[in-house]
């Protein structure tokens, strides 16, 4: 059965009402561009110790929800500090491979699609509960993460000319884990630099040492602000296992040297 252009409309409108700005961070005075005019990508790169995955794993079951919750709730944390926002809009990365969409058993590589990712940061709330809600959120959206960005842009209260949002957060499947058609979900390809709509970008990449990565554009991302934020994205996963009951508000965020420099 052939997609209709408006099907997840409904949807994606409930779940983005209310969104109608984009998601600024403060990024201080950015880096002058090449000679040339290119950008200057910066990329920084740690390491997750062995026993901190472990622990996000735990958390992840004790939530009864993939480790990919996880991940977003804390960049997400990161961003509302940098934006002074609790709403909070990012993108990611999906197969949009699954869910009746003719002959995507037998594709390879075809569908992948860039769609929002909306967390709200309830003071309220438990950070095991806004972990549980972004789960359960995305699984609702699931049937229709094939919609073409820009269709999605349009149904949201963001206006036209806005970005939808300025970051990306894309976490790669384990090899071993699998989608819903049976095969390997593994995004190795994705290169976010290549859009220039995109100056921020945080990879997660499993394994028995999670390595986290914050590639930026320097013309728009000063280098030592894209680092901080992978301090603070390294720090606030660390701590996200021992404070799933607490709030968001008291998740660390700052890691030590930070604090001692302040």
């Amino acid at each position: 059965k052939a997609r209709q252009p408006d099907e997840g409309m409904n949807a994606w409108r409930q779940y983005l009402e209310g969104v109608r700005e984009t998601t600024r961070i403060d990024l201080g005075t950015p880096a002058a561009g090449t000679p040339d005019g290119s950008s200057a990508h910066a990329v920084h790169e740690q390491r997750l110790p062995a026993a901190t995955a472990d622990a996000l794993s735990q958390a992840a079951r004790a939530c009864r929800v993939t480790p990919t919750a996880l991940f977003q709730v804390a960049w997400a944390s990161v961003l509302s500090g940098y934006a002074g926002t609790r709403d909070v809009v990012f993108g990611t990365v999906v197969s949009g491979r699954s869910h009746g969409l003719p002959g995507a058993d037998r594709a390879v590589g075809l569908y992948m699609n860039t769609i929002p990712v909306r967390v709200r940061l309830d003071a309220n709330a438990s950070l095991r509960a806004l972990i549980q809600d972004v789960h359960a959120r995305g699984i609702e959206l699931r049937p229709y993460e094939h919609a073409a960005l820009r269709r999605i842009h349009a149904w949201s209260e963001v206006p036209a000319g806005s970005p939808l949002f300025e970051s990306l957060l894309i976490v790669e499947n384990h090899p071993s884990a699998s989608d819903d058609t049976g095969g390997p979900l593994v995004f190795r390809d994705v290169d976010p630099m290549d859009q220039s709509n995109y100056p921020l970008a945080a990879f997660v990449i499993p394994g028995p040492e999670t390595r986290l990565l914050v590639l930026s554009d320097a013309r728009v991302v000063p280098p030592d602000v894209s680092e901080r934020m992978l301090s603070r994205f390294a720090t606030a996963l660390q701590a996200l296992p021992a404070h799933l009951d607490a709030s968001p508000a008291s998740l660390p965020l700052m890691p030590e040297a930070e604090r001692d420099r302040d």
